[in-house]
Parts: C-alpha cells; structure tokens; sequence
C-alpha cells in the first residue's frame, strides 16, 4: 500500500470551519528586512487580523443558502473543568520554579523571567543561535532550573524551550544540553568536546573553556567518554598539539593546577611578532586572593617554572607593576598601577578608570584606610602631580567630576549616579532603573541634592528624547496602586513601542514575532483582571487569589516581552536604515554621473544619503525616536553620500578594466556589462558603507570611553560591517538604477539603441508581452500529450517567441538546441514556450526559463554530476507533464503529491528547488528562511535481502526529491524526546491487531532479512531516542512498528516550505465530530447522504476547494482512506455533474481503478490527456465515505 497509515492518524477536527471558506489572515506587513539581508522571513510577525470573505459570500458563491451552513459547535469543557486545567498548569509552574535553586552555578540570584527572556534573545528570536550565550545560560544552570526555565517559557511563548533549541544547535551541542538537563555534566562536557573537534581542525580555545566549566573528577570522565566515542576515533592526547597541548592535556586528566601553569607558561613567552599575554597574568592573578596568588607562585616554581622572574622578563611599564604586586598581596600597588594605566597614552580609559576608583569594602573605615594606600602608591609610583591633581590634568566637566568623586568616596551616591545619568556620562538606562527602585519622591529629593537644587523631570525631559524620555517619565510617576492600573502602564508601552503611525512604523513590528508575543500576553493579563472582577463579585476569593497570582506573572511577562521587542526592532532599524541609505546614495551617484557638476553633485548624493538615514529611523522608530541623535543620524547620511562618490572613482576604473575590449553586442557582452554595473555598485555602496559605520560610532561619546585604541577598534568593526552591507547593497542597486535611467532615456529619446546593452535584472518583465493566461496541465484534451503547435522550423516566428526580450529568446535558442537527441524534450520546451508558462517567476522574481538555464548550465554537485542530463531533462517532462511524476511503490503519496502541486503551482520554484538540491545539496525553502538537504539514502534502491541495487519506476528527481521531501515532513514529528528518520529502502508490511479496546486496527511494521524481500511496501521512518540515539520503536511480535506516512500536519508543513510565498496561506483541516460521528453510524453498504444535516457542510466545502484548484486559486491535497490504510492524492476539480476528479500520484499512466475506493476513469469527461496521467473521477458519495483530511494553499 503506497502510505499506509498516514491520514488514518488524523485525530478528530484540526479546527472547526465555521463557513464553507475558513476565514482569512491577511499580512499588513512585510519582512523588508530578512529580505534584503537575505534571510528569508516569509512568516510576516505582528499579523493584524482583517476581515476575510464571509461565509454569506462564499455560499452565494456556490450557490447555497446560507442556512445550510449551520452547525453545532463541538462541546467546550465547562468553566470549572478549564479552571482546573488552568490551575493545575500553574500550580506545576510555580512548583517547578519553587524547587529551583535561589543562586545560578556562578552564584548569582536565579531569576526565572530573566533567563527565559536570555534564552529567547539567544535562540528563539535570532536568526542564527548566539551560541556562546546559550551555553553560559545552559552551563551555569541547575537541572531545577532549567526545568523551571522551561516550564515559564512554555507559558510565555506557547512552545517548548527545547524544541526550539533542537532547531537552533547541531547533534553534539542539542545532546550536551540535554545531559545538563539530567546534570550529566561530563557527559554533556564529552558531546561539547565532539563538536569541538568536529570537522576541519580542533578548536582548542573552545576545549579550554570546557574544562574551566568542570571539576577533577568530571574533567577525567568526560575525558574517558570522549576517548570512547569521538568524531576522530582517537585519543584525547592524539588530537591536541601545538603550544596549548600541555596545558589541555592537564585539564583532561583532571589535574586542573597543573594546566593553568601550563597555560601561564604560554602567555607568558614572547615571539618574533607577538609580546607576553599581560592581561592573561593580571586577571589570573585578580582571580585571587594575596596568599593563593604566593601559593601559585611557589607551586610553578616547584614544577620549573619561574612566573616572576618571566614577568620580570617579559611584561613592561604598568602590566609589570600591576602584575609583580599581585603576585605579593599588595592589592593598593596593584590598582595605583592600573590607575596610572587607565590614564597613560592616548586619551584616558574612562570606564576602567572609574571601574579602579570604585572599591568595593563596604565598612567606611576600611574603605578609607584602602584608599590612603591606593593613593600613597600612586603618588609614590608616578606622582607629581597626586591622583587628585592627575585626573584634573586628564579630564574634565562632568567626566572629572565622576573621577573626583570616586577618588575622594570609593563609591558614589544615588544622586550622584542620577546626575552623571542624565548629563550623559554613564547611559540613561541607569537613571531610569534607579528611579524605578527609588520611587519618584526619593530619586528627585537625592538629584536636587547632588546638584545643588536643580529638578530630576525637568532635567530629564530636557537631556532624553525619545524611549528614554517616555520611561524616564514613567518612572517618575507614581507606583501603580492597583492591578488595572499597571495593566494600563503595559498597554500603554507596548502601544509606544509598536505604534502603527505610519507605514515606516507599522514595518519595524514586522522584522520579529516577539510583538506577536507581548500582545498575546497583554492580552492575557487583561482576561485575568476581568476574571478577577467577575470572582469578587461573586464572593469566591479562592479563585480571585489565584486569579490574581496568575495576573502577577502574566505581567511579569509582558515586562519582559517589551524589553525583548526593543532591542529586537532597534536592531532591525538600524540594518534597514543601512541598507536604505546605501540604496538612496547608489541610485543617486548613478543619477547624478554627467548630470550635474562634482561639487553639485555631491552634495546632492550627501544630502540623500542624510535625509534617508534619519528619515528611515525617525520613520520605523516613531515616538521611540530621540530627538538628540538627529544631526548624528544626518552626518552619518551625509557621510555615506561622500563615501559613496569617492567609490565611484574606483568603481569606475574596475567598471572600465571589465568593459575593455569587450564585444559590441551579444548575450557575453550583455553578461560582462552586468557584472561591470555590479562592480561599480559595489564599490560605491562599499567606500559609503565604511565611511558611515566609522562615522556612527565616532559620534558617539561613549564609544570613547575605554580609550582611543579602543574607540579606534570599534570604529574599525562598524566600518566592516558598513562595507559589507553596503557592498551587497550597491552591487544590486547600482546596475538596476543605471538600467532604469537608461530605460527612461530611451523612452523620452535620448538612447534608442535596437540592441539592449545591459542585463534586464527583471526576469519577469521579459515575458510581460508574451505571457498568456496560466494553463493548467493536464486541462487540454485531444492526446496522451498534445503535441504542440510550434515545431522547430517554426517556433522563431511566433508571438510567444518574437515577444522575449532577446537575451530570454538566446537563452531559449540554447536550450532547444541542447535538446535535439530528444524529440519528447524538445516537444517539451516548445509546449512552455506555447504556454507562456517560462514566465512565470519564482521567489527570487527569477523566471522558469531562467532556473532551467542554471539547471542546464550549472555543474551539478559531485554526487549528480554522472546524472546532470538525466536531472535537466526529467525536471522539464515535470514542469511539462505533472503526470510524469509518480511515487512508484514506495509509500510517499503525500511527498508526491505535494510534489506534483509544486511543479504544476510553483513551476519556477519547483525547477529552482531542484537546481538547488542537485547542485549544493540543499534547497532554500518558502518559509522561515529554512533549507531542507537531500537524504543521501535517496538515490538507490537495495533488495531487501542482498542488499544489491534493483530498479526503480521513478525518474532520478522524484528518487532524490521524494525522500528528501519525507525527510524534510520529519521535523514536525521531533516531539517528546523522539526523532524520526526517514529510510526509503526500509520494507515493510501492514498486518490487523485487536487494540485494548477491542477494535480492529493496523499497524505497520518493519521487516528484515528474507522477509523483506516479499514486501511491496517500501519506505518508513526510524524512531530515535533524542538524547541517547538508541531505537525507539514499539515491538509487535518481534518486529519493530514503524510510521510509513505523513500526518496532516505534517503534510501542511510541506505545503507551507513549497506553496506559500505569503507563510500565512496554508490550512489543513480534518473530520468534525459530528461528521466523524455520521460516517461511523454508516452500515455497510450503506450510502453517504450528502444533503444530511452532518454532512452538507462538508460536501459544500469540499465543492469549493475542488472550484479553487480548478481555477488554479489554490493547490489542494486530500487523505483518504484507501484499501487497509491511508493515501494522499491530489484533488484537481470538479466534473459539470457535480463529480471530484482526482490525481492518484501512484500513476504516470491510466489510474488502476481496481484498488482503493470506488472511482472511474470516463475519457469523454476527463479528456485523453487527463484519463493517462492517473487522473479519476469520484462521486461526492464516494468520496466523503473515506475522506479523513485536506491540505490547502491559497495562491492568488
């Protein structure tokens, strides 16, 4: 049976339909962002709801009355049951985080909502894992605590913590994560230590800082289990080499002392390039106190190694001086050094400076005895002047202030942190956070007297703009008294931070799910409070305490949801204002070449690349814009404008070194012309890009803090990141923004040139003229396959041919000449051509005719290479004839027929996907800029038995795309600990069990040895223990059951990476109660009632979606039950007598209607070409009798 079990497991209704046409979502906003950087992000976050066509229209539609549509509504659990439910989850909730540990493994206060906040930055809302952060949350957390971690972040974000991280790490780093979770911290040490050591070389620094995370006793077994299983198979000591082998070969054996000698040894030696490690040996010995530092020094002398005679050697000025006085307990001479280095050279390191001053002794007397010999030191060491008369020399204003204050106090006062807040010194977060604690009275009452009498909110408001002046103003009100109160203060943030003023606003939401999040959980506080009201009303005080309880923490959320939306959309403004200005000064550098003077045309340019700039992050940020960064945001503008005209020079010497002695016309002097433009862009957007990023972090005040070789390094990383996104940028601008003025040139006759001299980036504008409405395959009757009405001798007079812009018509000249040993392929392509299908685009805006030039052109990856012409000229019978796609006799009817939908639907993206596979191995999917990779058991088939390769029905895409299909459906069965693996040579057989019920059911099992060589069922998926790898399956008589199909879910999630270019389009329903219920209480034999009450509504819907993939406004897939399972097909319309027709992909021929459930084949309906590509014809009696799920994507 083609997919035993599949369907069948569908469980009841997926979601009530409340009309004939479930109700729509429609996106208000785009993911602009993930498509300029590339990352697809086609799941639209902070979806609104709109109002979608009612059920009156669809009915009217159809023709019925809207009364027919009536239905009861399955039962819901009573109030009581839900609250429960309810209070049982919170109950566990609150356990789980009871039982936690009050301080992390690095001793700091375990805060539930704070971690799973850190985990959700980390991992959840990032693109690609910030895997450092997530294996100090991991490492640093108990088991108790993980497991609280999750237990909240389930309730918050509706998803399990783990899951989410299975997405996000590989094999090792998931399985290290799992054995910390059971607090197996050797084991998890071992599977760190195999991705480690994965792959090209050994990353020795990362071993390192394995074992700094374990005690003696865990660094030797980790040792052992690595030396038992690694990626290598070999020992520990085999595989690390180098200077650092001494050292990580003592932590391996647990003697930890040992190796940071070692470890000291090496930072301490010099090289012909490179100096000693000073920070290495200074924070090694900060690490410690007096007496441990004179035990260590002794301890490496014993071993041979000399620390202070090498520092003495090796380390100079203030690192020698720092480090000697380590080293004896002397802490005063210590910081005296680290002082002077804090002021030494150019520009004073002000943070490290204030960061010294500050002691950390809380008795005062102690705290002035400290400081007298701190500044005794100095004043010894490097004075005059003293310490007080060096920070005069050295700063200034209010920086001299803070420094004086700390010199004198050792500490500062609250008011003083207020004052050098809000004048700028320090960041206004710790004004606001201190206020907060505070409360508004205390916090104004300390800055009045810090600053001789001056007003906190006037100040504020004053030095803070935007965010920082609404929360600062927040924070000087007074404390919510009530629980409506505070709710209000959330809703009015969350409304401030996601404000849809205008269109630029509205888009800053959509670059991250997380407003998705702080909406739903505002949401849910606000039903609390309601809740609450309705309790104390009713006198049940039992239920307002819990009511109220779950309030406290849903509020804890959404304080913690806004915080993450922040630095979310902050940083998605600022990579969009980056990549628009990029766009607006390239475009303007092309505008203006020749068109005005330099000096007017450059400032032109500069005044473009300002206005954007600010205008793009003024726009996207709306109220949460302050005001101060203005002329920041302006010159940073202008500077990329000024950059980017300065590009333009050396642009334009790469762009004519390209260009020279090329020819004058043809499609190689079209492709050297493009590439010239690219370069040219690049280069502009490249210069304009560094110069910006360099300006940004310049203006900032702050960036120069930690000293001028600091600032300089950070100024240096913002200008590679500004180049390279401005290189990208402009290498795609540029030529679109020449071919456009050139274009307008033309067209008010200024250019006219019959030959294009330059790429047309718009691969769908060159079929524009010729492309004729969308044809359905399979829809034309009169032949097995119509022949089509161009030939050879006659194609390059046609309109669908003379129509093509002429590199599209080069490109089809070559490919109709590559086909001549085929007169099936060349019919083919003559078809498309007929058809006007080679218009059609894919996600990338890249035409059919385009994707199958790369996939003719393209080398194929080595494994395919043998197999390119087989690959090219079965993709085109696909995108041709759908009916040339069939399953075989292996169970993936619904990989199949999501395959057929793609190819018929999606032919651009079908061909793509296919040049993608075959040539990288992996495939870029429609949905969350995710990729599916080729299962490399795909390709061949083996005999059960002997193991030798048999043949195969199926074409060589279908065999490579068909199991990587199931494998790729597989993700959705990762659940409960358990992973799926899909094996498309596994056999199988389906044999009838009595369960404990008493009902008949079936199962599928997997079978080996000689009795696979019986079995015409092919194809299953493994099951995997997720954390220990072992076999999971359920044993049935000695065999082991196995899953052979897809579930609807699963099927749906094939329809969402393949169909749905919007990612919110896709709907998969199943049997309502009530209709489960009808069929049930059929007796055999007994017919369907399609005008029954319980089944009418069905029947309506079922017409509809059958209208809908006959227009071609969606791909639709049924699951039905056939013979002793379960089987996917295709539903491809409707018959004028009220008839389904169906796509069995079982078939590329006649449909053997002798299996299955009843169905026809009728030629005169269905057309010659339809009745032999497998297509069908079942009554609506029929088909309800087994019908069990659909799968839908709306196209259009």
């Amino acid at each position: 049976m083609a997919e035993t079990g599949n369907v069948s497991r569908s469980r009841g209704a997926i979601k009530a339909r409340k009309a004939a046409k479930p109700t729509r979502k429609a996106a208000t906003r785009r993911s602009l962002l993930s498509r300029l950087t590339g990352t697809v992000n086609n799941t639209a976050s902070g979806l609104k709801k709109e109002i979608g066509r009612t059920s009156t229209r669809v009915l009217g539609v159809m023709g019925v009355r809207q009364a027919a549509s009536a239905k009861k509504p399955p039962a819901l659990p009573t109030a009581q049951q839900a609250r429960t439910q309810e209070q049982r989850a919170f109950d566990q909730r609150r356990q789980s985080i009871a039982q936690a540990e009050p301080k992390t493994l690095d001793g700091k206060p375990f805060d539930v909502n704070a971690d799973v906040t850190a985990f959700a930055k980390a991992g959840k809302n990032s693109w690609s894992a910030k895997k450092d952060e997530l294996r100090e949350l991991t490492w640093g957390r108990t088991p108790k605590q993980l497991e609280a971690i999750n237990a909240s972040y389930k309730d918050r974000f509706g998803t399990d913590l783990f899951q989410d991280l299975g997405k996000k790490l590989d094999k090792h780093e998931m399985a290290s994560v799992n054995h910390l979770r059971e607090g197996r911290r050797a084991e998890a040490a071992a599977a760190e230590m195999r991705d480690a050591t994965d792959g090209w070389g050994v990353d020795k620094g990362r071993l390192s800082e394995i074992y700094g995370r374990l005690s003696p006793e865990d660094a030797k077994k980790a040792t052992q289990l690595f030396n038992q299983d690694n990626p290598k198979g070999k020992s520990f000591d085999k595989l690390v080499d180098g200077s650092e082998a001494k050292e990580l070969i003592a932590f391996s054996e647990g003697r930890r002392q040992d190796g940071s000698i070692a470890k000291m040894e090496r930072k301490l030696q010099t090289g012909l390039f490179s100096g000693a490690d000073g920070d290495h040996v200074i924070n090694t010995f900060r690490s410690m106190s007096g007496d441990e530092a004179k035990q260590y020094v002794e301890e490496a002398k014993k071993k041979g190694l000399d620390v202070r005679g090498l520092v003495e050697k090796n380390l100079k000025g203030t690192e020698k001086t720092e480090a000697l006085a380590l080293m004896d307990g002397n802490r005063a001479r210590a910081d005296a050094a680290r002082l002077q280095d804090s002021m030494d050279g150019w520009g004073s390191n002000k943070n490290k400076l204030w960061d010294t001053l500050e002691v950390d002794i809380k008795d005062p007397e102690e705290r002035q005895a400290y400081m007298e010999a701190r500044n005794k030191e100095f004043n010894s060491l490097y004075g005059p002047p003293d310490l007080e008369g060096r920070i005069k020399k050295e700063h200034s204003g209010e920086a001299q202030h803070k420094s004086l204050a700390l010199a004198r106090n050792g500490t500062l006062t609250e008011g003083e942190r207020l004052r050098y807040s809000i004048n700028g010194i320090d960041d206004p977060s710790v004004a606001i956070n201190l206020t907060q604690q505070m409360g508004s009275e205390n916090a104004q009452k300390a800055y009045t007297e810090a600053t001789n009498g001056r007003n906190l909110a006037t100040d504020a408001n004053a030095k803070f703009g935007g965010r920082d002046q609404f929360e600062m103003k927040d924070a000087l009100r007074e404390p919510p008294k009530t629980r409506a109160e505070l709710l209000g203060r959330l809703e009015e943030k969350t409304r401030f931070e996601d404000a849809d003023n205008n269109i630029l606003s509205s888009l800053a939401g959509a670059f991250t799910n997380t407003d998705e999040t702080m909406h739903n959980n505002n949401a849910r506080a606000r039903r609390e409070l309601d809740l609450i009201e309705a309790a104390q009303k009713r006198g049940d005080t039992e239920e307002v305490e819990f009511r109220q309880a779950r309030f406290d923490e849903l509020t804890g959320y959404v304080k913690e949801d806004i915080k993450v939306f922040q630095g979310e959309k902050d940083g998605a403004v600022d990579v969009a204002a980056q990549v628009a200005t990029t766009a607006a000064v390239v475009a303007a550098t092309v505008a203006t070449a020749g068109a005005a003077g330099p000096v007017l045309a450059t400032a032109i340019v500069a005044g473009t690349g300002a206005v954007t700039n600010a205008g793009v992050r003024m726009g996207m940020q709306g109220g949460a814009y302050d005001h101060n960064e203005l002329a920041k945001d302006l010159a940073v503008g202008a500077a990329e404008g000024l950059g980017a005209k300065a590009g333009n020079v050396v642009g334009g010497i790469a762009r004519n070194t390209m260009l020279k002695g090329a020819a004058t016309s043809g499609i190689r002097n079209i492709a050297v012309r493009g590439g010239a433009m690219a370069v040219d862009g690049a280069a502009d957007g490249l210069v304009g890009g560094a110069l910006s990023g360099a300006t940004e972090v310049a203006m900032d005040k702050r960036t120069w803090n930690n000293g001028f070789g600091s600032g300089l390094l950070q100024m240096g990383e913002s200008a590679a990141f500004g180049a390279a996104m401005g290189a990208a940028t402009g290498a795609v601008v540029g030529p679109a923004m020449e071919m456009g003025m050139k274009g307008i040139s033309r067209a008010v006759g200024r250019g006219g040139d019959a030959v294009p001299s330059q790429v047309e980036l718009d691969g769908g504008s060159r079929f524009a003229a010729s492309r004729a409405p969308d044809v359905d395959m399979g829809s034309n009757a009169g032949g097995t396959r119509r022949m089509a009405s161009l030939s050879r001798d006659s194609y390059q007079a046609s309109s669908s041919y003379t129509n093509l812009a002429p590199e599209a018509r080069a490109d089809f000249d070559r490919l109709l000449g590559s086909a001549g040993k085929s007169d099936k392929l060349d019919d083919a392509l003559l078809r498309l051509l007929e058809d006007g299908k080679l218009g059609k685009t894919d996600m990338d805006g890249k035409t059919l005719l385009d994707n199958l030039v790369a996939l003719k052109e393209n080398p194929r990856h080595v494994n395919f290479r043998h197999l390119s012409d087989d690959i090219y000229e079965s993709t085109v019978r696909h995108v041709d004839d759908i009916g040339s796609i069939h399953q075989g006799d292996n169970g993936t009817c619904a990989a199949t027929s999501a395959q057929i939908n793609q190819a018929n639907h999606r032919p651009a993206d079908y061909v793509r996907t296919i040049n993608e596979l075959s040539t990288e191995r992996k495939a870029r999917l429609m949905k969350d800029g995710e990729f599916m990779e080729v299962n490399d058991r795909s390709t061949t088939l083996f005999d059960g038995e002997t193991g030798e390769p048999i043949a195969d029905p199926r074409d060589i895409v279908s065999r490579i795309y068909q199991p990587t299909l199931m494998d790729q459906a597989s993700k959705v069965h990762q659940v409960n600990g358990v992973r799926y693996e899909y094996d498309p040579n596994m056999r199988t057989e389906t044999v009838k069990r009595i369960d404990a019920n008493g009902k008949e059911v079936e199962i599928t099992r997997e079978l080996e040895g000689w009795a696979a060589k019986y079995s015409n069922e092919r194809g299953g998926f493994r099951a995997y223990d997720a954390k220990t790898g072992e076999r999971v399956d359920k044993l049935v008589d000695g065999y082991r059951e196995v899953s052979d199909g897809l579930t609807p879910q699963e099927q749906k999630f094939l329809f969402e990476k393949l169909l749905d270019q919007k990612g919110y389009r896709t709907r998969n329903h199943g049997l309502l109660d009530v209709e489960q219920a009808y069929l049930d209480s059929l007796k055999p034999g007994q017919k369907v009632d399609i005008n029954h009450p319980d089944i009418a509504k069905l029947h309506d819907y079922l017409k509809y979606l059958s209208m809908e993939a006959e227009s071609g406004n969606a791909a639709v897939q049924m699951g039905l039950k056939w013979g002793g399972g379960g089987h996917a097909v295709v539903l491809a319309g409707q018959t004028p007598d009220g008839n389904f027709i169906i796509k069995n992909p079982q078939m590329n021929s006649r449909d053997m209607v002798r299996s299955g459930p009843p169905r026809t084949v009728d030629v005169a309906v269905l057309g010659a070409e339809r009745a032999e590509q497998g297509y069908s014809i079942m009554t609506p009696e029929d088909l309800i009798a087994v019908y069990k799920s659909v799968v839908y994507t709306e196209l259009k």
